[in-house]
């Protein structure tokens, strides 16, 4: 009997099924730390790299809820750019609003 994978690439895992990972979760849990406990928070930027299909979203959907649900009493929001990458060919294009970004921000 084959077992078949339930996860698609073309659709994030839902943050409460993510797992492992936890040398990434470690990197932005210490990074949240430094960022958000200092006198004058300083928001870290966090950078996610790497081929399709191999948890990039799942990763940053996983920080955003760690943000905004284990964080919660340090007031945090979320904000993800995606870059649509046919039209992200200049540093003109990603710093208009035109069609290379798919924008949203969350607040709790």
């Amino acid at each position: 009997m084959s077992k078949e994978n339930p996860f698609s690439p073309a659709f994030p895992v839902n943050p409460k099924y993510f797992v492992n990972r936890i040398e990434i979760i470690d990197s932005f849990k210490r990074a949240f730390d430094r960022s958000t406990k200092t006198e004058t928070p300083t928001p870290d930027n966090i950078a996610i790299l790497g081929d399709w299909g191999i948890g990039k979203t799942s990763v940053l959907r996983k920080f955003e809820t760690m943000a905004l649900e284990e964080f919660r009493e340090r007031k945090t929001f979320s904000v993800i750019v995606e870059l649509i990458p046919a039209s992200c060919n200049s540093l003109t294009s990603l710093t208009s609003h035109d069609s290379c970004t798919n924008f949203s921000e969350n607040q709790k």
